[in-house]
């Protein structure tokens, strides 16, 4: 898929979301190596590549007010992040998760029925 019509700002959203959603991804190493080994690099030239590095101060960050992506706007105005601490019972079929639930929400506690 190729983006070609995007503001500044929605790129910039993108290279944050894209550069994000990488931490959660895993390195298949075997393969990473056998990628790795077969670029073919001249060592001896490496002195003739340059990289233009900016400073923070040349980098403008939008802040996410800014950028108009409804997602990320909600986000910011809804999110009040609280640590929460949970229990996963696994159960043999709905009935028995029915039944754990009511047992769980009749002793006073948060619950709430998911399926994985």
């Amino acid at each position: 898929m190729v983006a070609d019509d995007l503001t500044e700002d929605k790129v910039r959203a993108y290279r944050l979301v894209d550069n994000k959603t990488s931490e959660y991804a895993l390195w298949d190493v075997d393969l990473l190596m056998k990628e790795l080994g077969a670029i073919e690099f001249d060592f001896g030239n490496l002195g003739n590549w340059t990289f233009d590095i900016p400073t923070l101060e040349d980098i403008e960050v939008p802040t996410l007010e800014d950028l108009e992506i409804p997602a990320i706007s909600n986000l910011t105005k809804e999110l009040n992040y609280h640590e929460k601490f949970g229990v996963v019972v696994d159960c043999k079929d709905e009935t028995e998760q029915r039944a754990v639930f009511e047992l769980v929400d009749s002793a006073g506690y948060s619950a709430r029925i998911v399926s994985i």
